[in-house]
């Protein structure tokens, strides 16, 4: 999909992808690459991230969540954004052994 066609195409929001298939995830990335939304950019993000993670690419997952994870400590979300996709994130490093990368951010986001 093109940015001439994501202008043209309604978008819920990053709410959409809460659940969505794998594929609204890489439809909302190019999407929010089109608009530089950045909620939706990093929603779009952990949700790539989780689905590489749930396709056993577990590097390429890693990679796209702490994507998601430097947009939220930095500031560049909303404030909706930064509590909701680093609990989710966290959880996936846990799932995926990346236990390093979980305490890591933790402590990060106490912070916060």
């Amino acid at each position: 999909m093109g940015c001439a066609e994501a202008r043209e195409r309604p978008w819920a929001g990053p709410a959409a992808l809460w659940g969505g298939r794998d594929v609204r995830a890489w439809q909302a990335a190019e999407i929010c690459d089109c608009f530089a939304d950045a909620d939706l950019c990093a929603c779009a993000r952990h949700q790539q991230g989780r689905a590489f993670m749930h396709q056993r690419q577990v590097a390429e997952g890693l990679a796209l969540l702490d994507e998601a994870m430097v947009a939220a400590a930095a500031g560049e979300v909303s404030p909706i954004m930064t509590g909701l996709n680093p609990c989710s994130v966290v959880e996936a490093y846990q799932q995926g052994h990346a236990l390093d990368q979980a305490r890591e951010w933790t402590a990060v986001l106490t912070d916060w």
